[in-house]
């Protein structure tokens, strides 16, 4: 009984570190910000990557970012 349990947890938490693509549970992508090295810029990144090249605000890209999780397109 205590081997089909721990295998069952086991399964259970495979199943969920394997989740590494950048989406959500409900597969959605996971939406971020990244700060640019050396300036006070942002960018609005999608799976881990920049959604374009251009820098913004951090007010300007936390809009672009609240917009599309407000809309349901990310996380």
């Amino acid at each position: 009984m205590k081997k089909i349990a721990l295998a069952l947890m086991l399964i259970g938490f495979v199943g969920c570190a394997s989740n590494s693509r950048g989406v959500s549970s409900d597969g959605s992508p996971i939406c971020s910000l990244e700060k640019h090295p050396k300036k006070d810029w942002y960018r609005f990144q999608m799976h881990g990557k920049p959604y374009n090249k251009f820098w913004y605000s951090e007010k300007k890209a936390q809009g672009h970012m609240d917009e599309y999780v407000a809309s349901g397109r990310c996380d």
